[in-house]
């Protein structure tokens, strides 16, 4: 399902255009790449405790 919401996020943001919306888009879109990618190496590390 979250794969899902982010290919539909991404096609928002094709369709729209980084040109119309201006350098607020690509501010939002750098939150959300840092925010997921903050929650993709805590989940890695939270894995590598539930291991050992």
């Amino acid at each position: 399902m979250g794969n899902e919401f982010c290919n539909c996020l991404l096609l928002l943001v094709h369709e729209k255009g980084f040109a119309s919306l201006g350098s607020v888009m690509d501010y939002v879109f750098l939150l959300l790449f840092l925010f997921f990618l903050s929650m993709l190496v805590v989940s890695c590390l939270l894995s590598s405790l539930v291991e050992f």
